[in-house]
């Protein structure tokens, strides 16, 4: 991008009103929702890379399911360090889809990572786990490992008031790291920034599968910056 369409950039979103619907109004309609229904975080949309090497996000809205090929979003913080263990494959688990142990920070696991499903829930060392060792994965023949590593970005989406949760698969997160990194070199952070998600198509073996790649579209303005900013301080308050 040149420096005019930069100045371009910067000039249509300080004088137009921003195409991010949380960054719209007051947060006073969004606080009291929380506040009516007792809704929590575990709520919160949740917009997955889809199977099979899928190149759509598929957006759950109030108004329906919408399909985008670029995801614009705004990212306000991440947790690229959580696992989560299945003692059943998907096509055994049917409608049961909660992990039987699950870690935020990838150090401590809280759950029964054991095949014995009778087995007392309870803490323990990630490291030490045999299912987050290297070989033990049942899925991809024992090359990978079977508690997988998997990270989470909260967003806001142009179509949505409330921030949304973008499920990062193992194969993108580095991906992820890199663009951060690239643009910590340029003095920003991507909360202060929007950017293009879009799904690349890859293939290993016979399977196919989607890796996502960050790109940054703009500088968010300064108004957005200080909307964004309240919107986290309300957020954390009415969600604890």
């Amino acid at each position: 991008m040149t420096k005019q369409q930069k100045a371009e950039g910067s000039a249509l979103t300080t004088e137009t009103e921003s195409n991010f619907l949380a960054l719209q109004g007051a947060d006073n309609a969004i606080l009291a929702a929380v506040q009516e229904f007792g809704l929590d975080k575990s709520l919160l949309t949740r917009i997955k890379v889809p199977a099979g090497g899928g190149q759509f996000w598929e957006i759950e809205t109030a108004a329906g399911v919408e399909s985008e090929k670029t995801l614009e979003a705004i990212v306000v913080s991440a947790n690229l360090r959580s696992r989560a263990w299945f003692r059943l494959a998907p096509e055994d688990a049917g409608d049961s889809t909660a992990p039987d142990c699950t870690s935020a920070d990838g150090i401590t696991g809280m759950g029964n990572p054991s095949p014995d499903e009778a087995k007392e829930p309870g803490s323990h060392e990630c490291a030490s786990c045999p299912f987050a060792q290297w070989g033990s994965d049942r899925r991809e023949g024992g090359r990978g490992q079977d508690c997988s590593v998997r990270g989470s970005l909260v967003v806001f989406i142009p179509q949505v008031a409330m921030p949304v949760i973008v499920s990062i698969p193992r194969t993108s997160i580095k991906s992820f790291q890199k663009y951060a990194m690239q643009l910590a070199g340029s003095r920003l952070h991507p909360a202060g920034v929007v950017t293009a998600l879009t799904l690349q198509k890859k293939q290993s073996g016979g399977n196919s599968y989607s890796v996502i790649e960050f790109r940054q579209e703009r500088e968010v303005s300064p108004d957005e910056l200080e909307r964004i900013t309240g919107l986290k301080e309300t957020l954390s308050a009415a969600f604890g």
